[in-house]
């Protein structure tokens, strides 16, 4: 099984459109990788349910998250001045590298045994 558009919209029941889902569905398996020390090409290519579950969730959390934010946040004009409201969701989450992760992903990956480390 392989980590497509199709299984997000087919297993999953996505709601992102195949643009959007392209478009944040690379930093997902960026940020997947980067919690779990697993390489991208082994998660999309080889992943399990446990996984695709968490890609889905986190691609869908990106969307929610990254194209609600505000990219200018303060502008002048001469004495006139105006300031933008932050729309970034603090919702708890956690970041990698201050990309924010989805709770629910931090719970499917530690249930799946992907954030345990035995020492």
């Amino acid at each position: 099984m392989r980590f497509s558009y199709e299984y997000y919209g087919d297993a999953f029941g996505g709601k992102l459109t195949e643009a959007e889902f392209e478009r944040f569905s690379s930093e997902a398996l960026d940020v997947l990788s980067a919690l779990t020390g697993i390489d991208t090409r082994r998660i999309s290519e080889n992943g399990c349910e446990t996984m695709f579950r968490a890609l889905c969730l986190q691609t869908e959390y990106l969307h929610d998250n990254l194209s609600e934010r505000s990219s200018v946040r303060r502008e002048s004009l001469g004495d006139w001045s105006v300031t933008y409201a932050d729309n970034k969701k603090t919702d708890g989450r956690a970041d990698v590298c201050g990309v924010p992760v989805a709770p629910s992903v931090i719970s499917a990956l530690t249930a799946g045994g992907y954030l345990t480390r035995w020492v």
